[in-house]
């Protein structure tokens, strides 16, 4: 019995410290958050920006702030600037297309 008793009061003490520090690493991760604002797009679109990270999905919801840890926002601004670059390149060569166009005589 005595025993049992020692054993149950180890246990009890392990879950207690086991507990503190999830509490610890849950106040970490809180800390680690940081605001980010998703701007809407038009009417039509989607109303939520869903971020796939490490298998993990972030649904944000657009034309709000959210609190996201720093590397679902890295993701974010790493995303937004591949997409201003696509964006870009298509402008130039539609750009360029019609300049051709043009040089050929075509409208």
């Amino acid at each position: 019995m005595a025993t049992n008793k020692a054993t149950e009061t180890k246990t009890a003490k392990a879950t207690e410290a086991n507990a503190a520090e999830d509490t610890e690493t849950k106040a970490e991760k809180v800390d680690d958050r940081v605001e980010l604002y998703v701007p809407r797009e038009s009417g039509n679109s989607d109303p939520n920006f869903t971020i796939v990270l490490n298998g993990k999905n972030y649904i944000l919801p657009k034309g709000k702030k959210s609190f996201v840890p720093k590397a679902v926002a890295a993701e974010y601004e790493r995303s937004q600037k591949a997409k201003n670059k696509m964006d870009n390149a298509i402008f130039d060569m539609t750009e360029q297309t019609k300049a051709q166009a043009k040089a050929a005589g075509l409208k």
